[in-house]
């Protein structure tokens, strides 16, 4: 930057300083940022006045402004694109089309016209159109056929074109280089260091250089003139046999295993340099597919040494984006899924909390509660349930109104308005903050949104584009953009490599140095293959060969006396897949070629998975301040609790306490509970029925069952249940007929169903434990009792497996049960807690039986499994297990976590082991206080 700076300035600028007649081109947009800074702070210091200079990159000059009368937008060309596509016949274009397309609809017509902008684009570079390569260059075509196709493509669209009275901004581009137009009061063109000029460019200049001085600057020395052709283009004959000198070479080229690994090689490199080095020192490159920015990006603001991105970032990155998204999706799809990640969105959450007074919390718990009872499909569904006045769902309710007006504004109303008054609404709520950051942001994507509504606006009148369409259309556009914001509070670039050699910090350091990324390929170009570029005089990769390895030069050479050049290989990429050095680095004299070539093709020094073994920060898992009391009061147990307890007692802990369950709001059909819940339906209805309990007929009671099971999934979901639904009902019809027959056959054993859904209650080491009983059978003939539990498992269980298992050292001693005369534990208390909690009433004396009535997915395997030897000792252990329980539950102890538990709902919240995830001293305190109170 100052060698160029320099250049352009006289030797005395005491006075004023006219560079307002020159138009100067740099490569890239950051690089002219960087002169103009240069020049500004140059004037600043000595206060004398500046005529500054015109500074553009060369896409930018020479493309036509889209202002021009009659120039189509890029949403127009995407539109007419998109047309063009739908209209063909694709069978008169199997050259491109070999194979069926999905749909050929809007989206695949808009997303394959971009795909044959950027061939046209990219053919532009060499004053090319699409039908000028087919018609010249006929016999170095390898796909004639699909050139043909293109060409007539391109024709059609044309047509459309001239139709509409339309300028196409690629074909103009290539005209207007033909006649380059140079804005006013220029009266000399200097190209700056700008080592790849297009043939497009070159030819605009060739037009220009006899009515004014053009100067090419070269960031090289003299000595090196014949490196260059006359355009400052390296030559590739002299670049490719060059010999690139890197001092210290062992501790400046380096190897890292992942892009991760690179981000911490950078970060080792700064702060072993920090006493040569400060932040205003440092240049960092980084990769074209931005592999390792991200990383970078994190460990720097981790170090207090925040980045600025000069690239900017996607605005489909946004929330402004996934807003509108969202949007689409709920007015045009009217799903489940649609509404869900429209009332997910952050800024909807925010909207519907300060003008609807919903709280977020409530909210997402009564959508996922409302999902996982109705299983809806649709908006239609959603409002069918909600109609019915299902209690529960207040908030979902006053949601759902809001939605309801925003798809009857889109259905009524034309889109632009639609989509405007949308976005006003929602973002009504919120106050942008000066100098905040991510306000800044959202400035930046709002201008950049409203620029492509004014585009699509314009679109709709001159197109006939369905509105449906027309969002497509939308999202297509934004999506492809890039915003950007000021770099005010940053210390470190992250550049480019081109934009590498306007940083003029003497202590470099490029991460991404492999092949493929530097220097850049396009051997697998469909459509443009290196071989075509050559023949087309565009780009090859001889010619990226030698530039980039005129850049590396130029970046080396400039920090020799003093500073430091570092390069950085990655050894793979994010994805794991395996990575190759940079051909550059082995542009080296033949000595240094064989260590160079074993170290950077051997592993590095250090290995390191692109995401962390660990979270980066521990987890508070102390009560929040608004937790109900009476969570922490342990006053009332559920029989089903001490199972969880046994399992893990800070699992239970996340549970019972902090109330954690997860939901799966994707859900489309039944899941173990639901299933569960529809079997237990059908055989409770059977329960109260007088004729049902004493019939002996099992096809009677089949049917009773299926029309009890058929009648709560038509209750539940409407007519018709959606296919899976069908399916789970049917197996749930399989298992309730097999339960028939055994029903049939314990009346005829003598056995009556006495209660079902029985509601038990106790006392237990001063906690109220309460559980509901599925069934309590008496037979008439013995007067024995059976306490019965339902189990809709995929296999049959037996009752002692499942309440004991082997001990284990961790076991506390009040869960120990000798059985058989080995040590055993308990892990469930279910069906000894049910017969404790039994009430002494006259119906219930004598010989009573605890076990399961199992309707497994094996249907043979269908009845009843007693747990024959189950006596008083067993009861009286699964007593005072309980009461232990008990004690440790008012103590808090809740820790520490179980290693590893079997279909473990909260794994997701712990990427490594529980205890490397929680912040146990403070939960530890949390578990002290309880102790000492009273």
């Amino acid at each position: 930057t100052a060698r160029v700076r320099d250049f352009l300035l006289p030797n005395d600028t005491s006075g004023l300083t006219d560079l307002g007649k020159d138009l100067i081109i740099v490569p890239t947009r950051h690089a002219g940022r960087r002169l103009r800074e240069s020049l500004a702070l140059h004037f600043a210091e000595r206060k004398t006045a500046l005529f500054a200079p015109r500074v553009d990159i060369p896409t930018r000059f020479f493309r036509p402004d889209e202002q021009t009368p009659n120039m189509a937008s890029q949403a127009e060309v995407l539109a007419l694109w998109a047309d063009v596509l739908m209209r063909a016949d694709l069978s008169q274009f199997e050259g491109l089309f070999p194979a069926r397309v999905p749909a050929q609809d809007f989206q695949w017509g808009v997303r394959t016209g971009r795909m044959i902008e950027r061939v046209r684009d990219e053919l532009a570079d060499g004053g090319y159109r699409i039908g000028d390569v087919f018609r010249g260059f006929q016999e170095t075509l390898e796909e004639i056929d699909r050139w043909r196709d293109l060409a007539r493509l391109e024709s059609t669209y044309f047509e459309r074109l001239d139709e509409l009275g339309k300028q196409d901004p690629i074909d103009s581009m290539i005209r207007r280089a033909e006649a380059p137009e140079i804005p006013p009061g220029i009266k000399r063109i200097v190209i700056a260091a700008v080592p790849d000029p297009t043939p497009l460019m070159i030819r605009a200049l060739d037009r220009l250089k006899d009515s004014m001085p053009i100067l090419i600057l070269i960031h090289a020395p003299e000595s090196m003139a014949d490196h260059f052709d006359q355009w400052g283009r390296p030559v590739p004959e002299k670049w490719r046999e060059a010999r690139i000198d890197i001092p210290r070479a062992e501790a400046d080229v380096l190897l890292a295993g992942s892009p991760a690994s690179q981000s911490e090689k950078v970060i080792g490199l700064i702060a072993a340099e920090a006493d040569r080095f400060g932040p205003a020192d440092i240049a960092i490159g980084v990769p074209p597919d931005a592999s390792v920015t991200s990383f970078l990006a994190a460990h720097l603001e981790d170090r207090r040494l925040p980045p600025f991105d000069p690239s900017g970032k996607p605005v489909r990155e946004h929330p402004l984006y996934h807003l509108l998204d969202d949007y689409r999706a709920l007015v045009i799809q009217g799903t489940y899924a649609a509404l869900s990640a429209f009332l997910r969105h952050a800024d909807v959450l925010d909207f519907l909390g300060k003008k609807h007074a919903v709280p977020p919390v409530s909210l997402l718990t009564e959508l996922d509660t409302f999902q996982n009872q109705f299983l809806p499909a649709t908006l239609g569904d959603i409002a069918r349930h909600l109609g019915t006045g299902s209690p529960g769902f207040d908030n979902l309710r006053e949601a759902t109104l809001f939605i309801r007006e925003l798809v009857d504004d889109f259905r009524k109303s034309d889109l632009i308005p639609a989509l405007r008054s949308f976005l006003q609404t929602v973002y009504r709520v919120r106050t942008l903050r000066p100098g905040n950051a991510e306000d800044k942001a959202f400035t930046a994507v709002a201008e950049i949104l409203d620029s492509v509504l004014r585009e699509i606006e314009e679109c709709l009148a001159a197109l006939k584009i369905e509105k449906p369409q027309a969002l497509e259309l939308l999202m297509e556009r934004v999506g492809s953009l890039r915003y950007y914001t000021d770099r005010e509070g940053t210390l470190v670039d992250l550049e480019g490599w081109l934009e590498l050699p306007w940083n003029d910090a003497p202590f470099l350091i490029a991460t991404g140095m492999n092949e493929g990324l530097i220097p850049n390929s396009r051997m697998d170009d469909v459509f443009l293959p290196d071989s075509l570029h050559r023949a087309l005089g565009l780009r090859h990769d001889g010619d990226r060969l030698a530039i980039d390895a005129f850049l590396m030069h130029g970046l080396i050479e400039s920090r020799r006396a003093q500073g430091r050049t570092v390069f950085i290989a990655g050894k793979t990429s994010a994805s794991g897949d395996p990575l190759k050095p940079s051909r550059l680095l082995f542009l080296c004299d033949d000595s240094e070629l064989a260590e160079r070539a074993k170290r950077l093709f051997s592993d590095p020094d250090e290995q390191r998975d692109n995401h962390p073994a660990s979270i980066s920060f521990l987890l508070d898992a102390s009560p929040p301040p608004d937790l109900p009391p009476e969570r922490l009061s342990f006053e009332r147990l559920s029989v089903t609790a001490f199972k969880d307890y046994l399992a893990c007692p800070f699992r239970f802990y996340l549970k019972h306490i902090l109330g954690m369950e997860e939901m799966d709001d994707e859900k489309t059909e039944l899941d173990a509970m639901d299933f569960g819940s529809l079997v237990h339906h059908a055989l409770q209805r059977m329960a109260q029925n007088e004729r049902m309990r004493s019939s002996e007929d099992e096809h009677e009671i089949a049917r009773f069952l299926h029309s009890e099971a058929d009648a709560w999934v038509r209750e539940r979901f409407g007519e018709p249940a959606s296919l899976p639904i069908q399916i789970q009902l049917d197996a749930a019809r399989s298992r309730l007929a097999a339960a028939a027959r055994v029903q049939a056959r314990l009346a005829q054993e003598g056995w009556r169903i006495l209660r079902s859904e029985m509601r038990v209650r106790g006392s237990l080491g001063g906690v109220t434990v309460s559980g509901r009983i599925d069934r309590i059978d008496r037979n008439l003939k013995t007067g024995q009792v059976r306490v019965l539990d339902y189990k809709t498992s995929d296999r049959a269980a037996w009752p002692e497996e499942s309440h004991v298992r082997p001990a284990s050292p961790n076991t506390p001693d009040y869960a120990m049960v000798t059985i058989g005369g080995k040590e055993k534990r308990w892990t469930d208390l279910q069906l000894p807690l049910y017969r404790i909690l039994l009430p002494k009433e006259e119906w219930l004396r004598g010989s009573i039986e605890i076990g399961y009535f199992n309707l497994p997915k094996s249907i043979g395997d269908t009845g009843l499994t007693v747990w024959a030897d189950f006596g008083s000792e067993l009861l009286e252990s699964a007593r005072r297990c309980a009461e232990g329980i008990i004690t440790d539950i008012r103590n808090r102890k809740f820790w520490p976590p179980a290693d590893r538990i079997p279909f473990d709902d909260y794994e997701h919240l712990f990427p490594a082991d529980v205890t490397e995830c929680i912040d146990a001293k403070a939960f530890e305190a949390f578990m002290r206080r309880e102790e000492k109170s009273p």
